[in-house]
Protein backbone atom coordinates (compact mmCIF):
# COMPACT_ATOMS: atom_id res chain seq x y z
CA UNK A 1 0.00 0.00 0.00
CA UNK A 2 1.19 3.45 -0.37
CA UNK A 3 1.22 5.83 1.31
CA UNK A 4 0.34 9.51 0.79
CA UNK A 5 1.93 12.75 1.58
CA UNK A 6 -0.57 16.26 1.35
CA UNK A 7 1.16 18.84 -0.35
CA UNK A 8 0.32 22.20 0.70
CA UNK A 9 -2.90 22.92 -0.60
CA UNK A 10 -3.98 19.39 0.27
CA UNK A 11 -3.30 17.70 -2.84
CA UNK A 12 -2.24 14.29 -2.42
CA UNK A 13 0.62 12.89 -3.99
CA UNK A 14 0.98 8.76 -3.52
CA UNK A 15 4.44 8.59 -1.97
CA UNK A 16 5.62 6.22 -4.90
CA UNK A 17 5.05 9.16 -7.56
CA UNK A 18 7.50 11.45 -5.39
CA UNK A 19 10.70 10.17 -6.78
CA UNK A 20 13.39 12.68 -7.69
CA UNK A 21 12.91 13.19 -10.71
CA UNK A 22 9.15 14.09 -10.46
CA UNK A 23 9.77 16.47 -7.31
CA UNK A 24 12.50 17.91 -9.86
CA UNK A 25 10.09 18.68 -12.54
CA UNK A 26 7.37 19.74 -10.16
CA UNK A 27 6.56 23.53 -9.62
CA UNK A 28 4.15 23.54 -7.16
CA UNK A 29 5.91 21.30 -5.04
CA UNK A 30 9.45 22.91 -5.86
CA UNK A 31 7.44 26.55 -4.62
CA UNK A 32 5.80 25.14 -2.00
CA UNK A 33 8.34 23.72 0.45
CA UNK A 34 11.02 24.50 1.80
CA UNK A 35 14.59 22.84 1.06
CA UNK A 36 14.53 21.27 4.36
CA UNK A 37 11.05 20.32 4.24
CA UNK A 38 11.72 18.20 0.90
CA UNK A 39 14.88 16.71 2.73
CA UNK A 40 12.38 15.20 5.19
CA UNK A 41 10.10 14.06 3.06
CA UNK A 42 12.71 12.30 0.73
CA UNK A 43 14.64 10.83 3.88
CA UNK A 44 11.49 9.36 5.29
CA UNK A 45 10.57 7.59 1.70
CA UNK A 46 13.35 7.39 -0.13
CA UNK A 47 16.98 7.96 1.73
CA UNK A 48 20.10 10.05 0.85
CA UNK A 49 19.45 12.31 -2.26
CA UNK A 50 22.58 14.60 -1.85
CA UNK A 51 23.59 13.84 -5.54
CA UNK A 52 20.19 15.81 -6.53
CA UNK A 53 19.95 18.30 -3.89
CA UNK A 54 22.21 21.30 -5.90
CA UNK A 55 19.70 20.24 -9.21
CA UNK A 56 16.69 20.75 -6.64
CA UNK A 57 18.07 23.53 -5.22
CA UNK A 58 18.80 25.48 -8.41
CA UNK A 59 15.25 24.86 -10.12
CA UNK A 60 13.62 25.89 -6.75
CA UNK A 61 15.69 29.87 -7.20
CA UNK A 62 14.78 29.78 -10.61
CA UNK A 63 10.81 29.24 -9.80
CA UNK A 64 11.11 31.91 -7.27
CA UNK A 65 13.16 34.15 -9.13
CA UNK A 66 9.92 34.38 -11.55
CA UNK A 67 7.50 34.05 -9.04
CA UNK A 68 4.92 36.81 -7.72
CA UNK A 69 6.90 37.01 -4.84
CA UNK A 70 9.58 38.54 -6.96
CA UNK A 71 7.94 40.15 -9.95
CA UNK A 72 5.05 41.71 -8.37
CA UNK A 73 4.24 44.60 -5.89
CA UNK A 74 1.06 46.17 -4.00
CA UNK A 75 0.11 49.58 -4.13
CA UNK A 76 -3.29 50.33 -2.52
CA UNK A 77 -4.55 46.65 -2.12
CA UNK A 78 -3.77 45.98 -5.94
CA UNK A 79 -1.04 43.92 -7.48
CA UNK A 80 0.79 45.13 -10.18
CA UNK A 81 3.85 43.39 -12.36
CA UNK A 82 5.93 45.38 -14.77
CA UNK A 83 7.78 43.44 -16.87
CA UNK A 84 11.98 43.03 -17.25
CA UNK A 85 12.34 45.82 -19.24
CA UNK A 86 10.04 48.22 -17.90
CA UNK A 87 11.47 48.02 -14.55
CA UNK A 88 14.85 48.55 -16.14
CA UNK A 89 13.49 51.49 -18.15
CA UNK A 90 11.92 52.87 -15.18
CA UNK A 91 15.69 52.76 -13.08
CA UNK A 92 17.47 54.61 -15.93
CA UNK A 93 14.55 57.16 -16.16
CA UNK A 94 14.97 57.56 -12.31
CA UNK A 95 18.50 57.77 -12.57
CA UNK A 96 18.71 60.57 -15.22
CA UNK A 97 16.09 62.59 -14.43
CA UNK A 98 15.57 65.01 -11.31
CA UNK A 99 11.80 65.63 -11.82
CA UNK A 100 9.87 63.14 -10.77
CA UNK A 101 8.71 59.80 -13.38
CA UNK A 102 5.26 59.13 -13.15
CA UNK A 103 3.96 55.89 -13.86
CA UNK A 104 0.00 54.47 -14.96
CA UNK A 105 -0.71 50.98 -13.68
CA UNK A 106 -3.63 49.48 -14.59
CA UNK A 107 -6.63 50.96 -16.51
Amino acid sequence: MDSIFLGKNNRPYLVSDLEISKIVNNSEILLNYTMKELDSLYRKYFGDYTHEYLTILQKKIKLYDTSDEVNSFLINGNKFWLDKNTRVGLMHLANCSTDSVQLVLGD
